[in-house]
C-alpha cells in the first residue's frame, strides 16, 4: 500500500512539473518576443529559440513517458530540476547573465526539489543551481543599453524585478496549494483507512465469536435432537405432541444447516484462491448453490458476460453474492413477494452485478449508511451482511452501492474489477 502511494505521489510530482515547465516556455517565448521588438537587442534571436524548443522536445519525452507505466524515482525528478536550471542558464547566458533580474528564478528549482525530494537530492540540486549561477557572474553576452526610452537601464532593471517576483509568486502559490491539497487528500486517505480497519476489526471478532459459538451449538442442538426423537417415539398416541416433536427436528435441522454454511463462510474466508472456471459457470456455480438452500425463492437470472474470462474460483465472489443475495430474499419475503432477480454484465476491466428485490425499499438515509454501519430493517436482522459484502469488495478494490427502485423495492449494484478475480493473490 505504501510503496504504490509513493509510486503513483511520483508520478503527480512529475506531472506537476511537465505542467510547470509548459508554462516557463510559453512566458520565454513571450518574453523573447517582447525583448527583440521593443529593445535594440544586438544577439541573434535563434540560439534563444534553439533552447526554447529543446525544452519543449524534452517535455514532450516526459509527457510521452508519463503515459507509460514506469515507476518515476527521485533521481529522475532531480535530474529533470538539474535540466530545466541549466536551460535557465543558457538563456540567461545570451541575455546579461546575472545581471538579468530574471536570474532570480533559478531560486525555483531549488524551492521545488526542497518541497518535493529528499534531503540528499535537494543538495545536488541547490549546488547545481548555485555553480550555475556563478557561472553567469563572468560569463555571459551582456543586455544592450536601452537609453531613455523606458527611464535608463535600472528601470529596466526594475521592471525585471517585478516580473520575476509575479513568476516567483505565482509558481510559489501553484506549489503551496498542490502541497496543501495533497495534503488534505491524504488525511482524508488516512481517516478512511483507520474506518475501515476499526470496520474489518469488529467484522473479525463478530467472525469469531460466530465460529465459536456455531461450534459450541452443535453440541446442544443434537441432545435436542434425541430429546425430540425420544418424545416422538413415546407420545405416539397423542398426534400434538408428535406433531410438536416433529416440528422441533424441522427446527433444529434448520439450526443445523445455517450453522454448516456459517462454518462454510469461515472457510471460505481463510482463503480466496482456488481452481481456475470460465466467470458465468463460477456465477451460476454460486446461484445454483444459493437456490438450493433458499428453494422457496423464485429466482430469475441475466447474464451478458461476452468472452466470459477464466477466474480463479473466488471464496470472496461467493461470500458477496450469498449475502446480497440472502438480503434481497428476506426483503421481498418480508413484502409478501418470493421473487428476486439477478443480472450482469462485463464492460471494459469490470464486472457489474445487479441484484433486484420486490422488498419495501431502503430511505435515502439507510442507502447511505449500508455496509457501513450495522443496522437492519429486518426485526431480528444483525445488519452484517451488508457491512461483510461491502469489505470483501473493497479488498477485491470493488463498489456497492443500493437505490431504491421505482416500485419500492431495491436494486444493489456490485461492481467488481476482472484482475482482482483472475489473480489468485490473497485478500488483504
Amino acid at each position: 500500500m505504501t510503496r504504490s502511494h509513493n509510486i503513483q505521489a511520483s508520478r503527480e510530482v512529475m506531472k506537476r512539473l511537465s505542467w510547470l515547465r509548459w508554462l516557463a516556455i510559453f512566458l520565454q517565448i513571450i518574453a523573447i518576443v517582447l525583448a527583440f521588438s521593443l529593445l535594440p537587442m544586438n544577439i541573434a534571436a535563434t540560439p534563444l529559440l534553439a533552447i526554447v524548443a529543446f525544452l519543449a522536445f524534452f517535455n514532450l519525452v516526459v509527457w510521452l513517458r508519463l503515459k507509460r507505466a514506469f515507476r518515476v524515482t527521485d533521481l529522475e525528478i532531480m535530474l529533470h530540476l538539474v535540466i530545466d536550471s541549466m536551460a535557465l542558464t543558457a538563456l540567461l547566458y545570451f541575455a546579461g547573465g546575472s545581471t538579468n533580474p530574471f536570474v532570480s528564478l533559478l531560486l525555483v528549482p531549488v524551492v521545488l526539489a526542497a518541497a518535493y525530494l529528499r534531503g540528499i537530492y535537494v543538495f545536488w540540486v541547490l549546488l547545481s543551481c548555485a555553480l550555475l549561477y556563478t557561472f553567469l557572474m563572468t560569463n555571459f553576452l551582456p543586455l544592450p543599453p536601452v537609453g531613455e526610452r523606458f527611464g535608463g537601464d535600472f528601470m529596466v532593471h526594475i521592471y525585471g524585478m517585478w516580473g520575476t517576483f509575479i513568476l516567483s509568486a505565482l509558481v510559489g502559490a501553484i506549489l503551496v496549494y498542490s502541497l496543501s491539497r495533497t495534503g488534505r487528500e491524504r488525511d482524508r486517505q488516512l481517516a478512511e483507512m483507520q474506518q475501515r480497519v476499526l470496520r474489518n476489526e469488529h467484522i473479525v471478532s463478530v467472525g469469531a465469536m460466530a465460529a465459536g459459538t456455531a461450534h459450541e451449538l452443535n453440541t446442544p442442538l443434537s441432545t435436542i435432537a434425541m430429546l425430540a426423537e425420544e418424545i416422538e417415539l413415546q407420545a405416539q398416541a397423542d398426534k400434538q405432541v408428535c406433531e410438536d416433536a416433529r416440528e422441533i427436528g424441522l427446527q433444529i435441522d434448520h439450526c443445523k444447516e445455517r450453522l454448516q454454511r456459517l462454518q462454510q463462510a469461515a472457510e471460505m474466508a481463510r482463503g480466496n484462491g482456488g481452481k481456475q472456471m470460465p466467470l458465468d459457470d463460477a456465477l451460476l456455480s454460486i446461484i445454483r448453490a444459493w437456490s438450493a438452500l433458499r428453494s422457496e425463492i423464485e429466482l430469475t437470472k441475466s447474464f451478458q458476460l461476452g468472452e466470459a474470462p477464466m477466474i480463479y474460483e473466488k471464496h470472496a465472489l461467493s461470500l458477496i453474492l450469498m449475502n446480497l443475495l440472502n438480503n434481497a430474499a428476506d426483503a421481498s419475503l418480508e413484502n409478501g413477494s418470493s421473487r428476486i432477480s439477478i443480472s450482469g454484465r462485463t464492460d471494459g476491466d469490470d464486472l457489474f452485478i445487479i441484484i433486484e428485490d420486490y422488498g419495501k425499499g431502503l430511505s435515502e438515509e439507510q442507502g447511505a449508511l449500508a455496509g457501513k454501519v450495522s443496522f437492519s430493517t429486518k426485526e431480528a436482522g444483525l445488519g452484517l451482511g451488508l457491512i461483510l459484502s461491502n469489505a470483501t469488495l473493497e479488498q477485491l478494490r470493488g463498489e456497492l452501492r443500493l437505490e431504491r427502485m421505482p416500485n419500492g423495492g431495491t436494486a444493489t449494484h456490485v461492481r467488481i474489477p476482472l484482475d482482482s478475480l483472475t489473480t489468485n493473490e490473497t485478500i488483504g
